[in-house]
């Protein structure tokens, strides 16, 4: 793993943040629980959140200040092959309580169920939803100009997996 100790900073130089519960697949290891530290901002659901861990992990900087195994420690981007994010909280006190993000899934003009292989062999299987004009609806237009990491929704998570971790995607068969 690709990992320093953060040094601590005056409070008064914090950003107020929102510590959220995550599974975090570093590549080569094993799934392990962590935190992610995302803004604290007014949201009207949880899908916003959702959105914003998904922002998060997009940003330009290389490391990504992640809490594992209660130490506060900066991961490289790099090295995340995906991060699952529980789509209900659990124990996670927001000002949007416990919503569905199941309206998520009409804001989208395509749904594509996919199994993903990743570099390591690990496969996934879940639900690709993107929006794309006419002359870009294929899953192959969407994948190859997407964001860094896509989002992979499934029944109880959603999965951000980065594309470099990717080995292939395949069509499925919804179910």
């Amino acid at each position: 793993m690709v990992a320093f100790c953060v040094s601590s900073s005056s409070p008064s130089l914090r950003t107020p943040t929102l510590a959220l519960p995550v599974k975090l697949a570093l590549r080569g290891e094993s799934l392990t629980s962590a935190t992610l530290f995302v803004p604290d901002v007014p949201r009207q659901a949880r899908a916003q959140l959702l959105e914003d861990v998904r922002l998060l992990l997009e940003q330009e900087r290389d490391f990504l200040p992640v809490d594992l195994d209660g130490a506060r420690t900066l991961v490289s981007r790099a090295v995340i092959s995906y991060v699952s994010v529980a789509r209900r909280p659990s124990g996670l006190v927001t000002s949007f309580g416990d919503d569905e993000v199941s309206d998520v899934h009409t804001l989208f003009d395509h749904r594509c169920p996919v199994l993903v292989t990743l570099v390591d062999a690990k496969t996934l299987r879940g639900t690709l939803l993107f929006s794309s004009s006419a002359d870009r609806a294929r899953l192959m237009d969407f994948i190859n100009l997407g964001p860094r990491f896509l989002s992979l929704w499934r029944t109880d998570d959603l999965l951000l997996v980065q594309r470099s971790a990717i080995r292939s995607i395949i069509e499925v068969a919804e179910g």
